[in-house]
């Protein structure tokens, strides 16, 4: 990995630990040409020629390069995973959603 791009994986991960970026992800990513707003990752405009993924959570609207995007959603999902091993040990044990069928249930006889 760059220079460059060690730095603007920095300056994600401090955006989000700030509550600047989502550590949420969201139901849906929409992609477009550029609208010349700033990026929420990187703070530099988004030109029209360039991709923007831009995606609503709650009523915040986050607007990102293409290359932002690319360092935000892994790390949010590595987040996200650690969120959810957290609550699981926790908790005791598997989330109901993962645990396994019983036999009957399984197999359905006609």
């Amino acid at each position: 990995m760059s220079t460059l791009q060690t730095t603007l994986a920095s300056v994600i991960r401090a955006r989000i630990d700030e509550g600047r970026l989502p550590a949420d992800a969201p139901e849906k990513v929409w992609g477009s040409y550029g609208s010349f707003l700033p990026c929420d990752g990187c703070g530099d405009k988004i030109l029209l020629s360039q991709i923007e993924y831009s995606f609503t959570i709650g009523h915040r609207t986050v607007r990102l390069h293409a290359h932002c995007y690319g360092h935000w959603r892994p790390e949010q999902q590595r987040r996200a995973a650690g969120r959810l091993t957290r609550a699981i040990l926790e908790g005791g044990g598997r989330p109901a959603s993962t645990a396994p069928l019983e036999p009957s249930e399984s197999r359905r006889r006609p």
